[in-house]
C-alpha cells in the first residue's frame, strides 16, 4: 500500500509540536522549582519603528487601540512594542475616540474599523469608571490604565512601563481567551496580579507555559505569530 504523503507530514509536523511543546513545558516546570529570578520583572527594551510597521497591517495580526489617548503616543508605541520581547508575534497600533464596548456585548459582529487583518483587538482606555479588565474571547480585551501610577515615585517612569508592559500582556491573554493561572509571580497571568498594582508588580513580565502555550496555540492558526518562527509546516 503505498502511504499517503500528506498524512505523513502532517503527523510528522504534529508530533514536532507536541515534542517542542513537551520541552519548553518541562523546562518551565524545572524553573519553577527554583528559586525566583527578579530579572523576569525587567522588560526588554526595543525600538518601536521595528516593530510597528505600516506592512504589518497587510498581514494578520493583533491591534492595540489607544483609546482618547489613554496614554502618550510614544509610551503607547513603546509598551505595545515590548510585546514582541515576548511573543514573535504580528503588532499594529491604532487610535479611536471611545471603545466600541456597549456595541460589542450586544452583537458578535468584529469592529472592522482596524482593518480586516486585525484578527485581535486590544483597546486601551484610560477611565476611573471602568473595570480593569474586560473581554470576549476571540475577539477583544479591554485594558484600563487609568491609576497605573499609583505609588510610583513621579521620576520612576520604568516602573510604570513595566506595569504597561504587563497589562498589555494581560490585554493579549485575555484577547485570545487564556485566563489566569496559580504561577502567581513566574506569569504576567498568575492568580492574585490583576485587582491590585501591589499584585501586579510582583508577577512577571512574562508568560510561564502554563498560559504561553495555550496562548500560542491559539495564535498560530490566527496567522499573526511571525513567519519562520512557527513549528514546521
Amino acid at each position: 500500500m503505498v502511504e499517503n504523503v500528506a498524512t505523513r507530514r502532517k503527523g510528522t509536523r504534529t508530533v514536532k509540536s507536541i515534542l517542542t511543546m513537551t520541552i519548553v513545558l518541562l523546562a518551565g516546570l524545572s524553573s519553577a522549582q527554583q528559586k525566583p529570578v527578579r530579572q523576569e520583572n525587567v522588560v526588554a527594551k526595543v525600538d518601536p519603528a521595528l516593530i510597528l510597521t505600516e506592512k504589518v497591517r497587510n498581514a494578520p495580526h493583533v491591534c492595540y487601540v489607544n483609546v482618547g489617548n489613554a496614554l502618550d503616543e510614544k509610551a503607547f508605541r513603546q509598551v505595545v512594542a515590548s510585546v514582541a520581547t515576548v511573543l514573535p508575534i504580528n503588532l499594529a497600533v491604532a487610535k479611536a475616540d471611545a471603545a466600541p464596548v456597549p456595541n460589542c456585548l450586544t452583537s458578535e459582529k468584529s469592529d472592522m474599523r482596524f482593518g480586516k487583518e486585525a484578527r485581535l483587538l486590544v483597546y486601551v482606555v484610560n477611565n476611573p469608571k471602568m473595570v480593569r479588565f474586560a473581554s470576549v474571547p476571540e475577539q477583544w480585551a479591554l485594558v484600563n490604565v487609568n491609576g497605573v501610577e499609583t505609588g510610583i515615585a513621579t521620576n520612576d517612569s520604568g516602573r510604570v512601563e513595566t506595569r504597561l508592559t504587563k497589562m498589555m500582556l494581560k490585554g493579549l491573554a485575555f484577547a485570545a481567551g487564556v485566563g489566569s493561572n496559580m504561577e502567581s509571580t513566574r506569569c504576567v497571568m498568575g492568580f492574585g496580579s490583576f485587582l491590585t498594582w501591589e499584585g501586579l508588580d510582583k508577577t512577571s513580565a512574562s508568560f510561564s507555559p502554563f498560559a504561553g502555550i495555550p496562548l500560542m496555540e491559539t495564535l498560530t492558526p490566527m496567522g499573526v505569530v511571525l513567519t519562520g518562527l512557527t513549528p514546521e509546516e
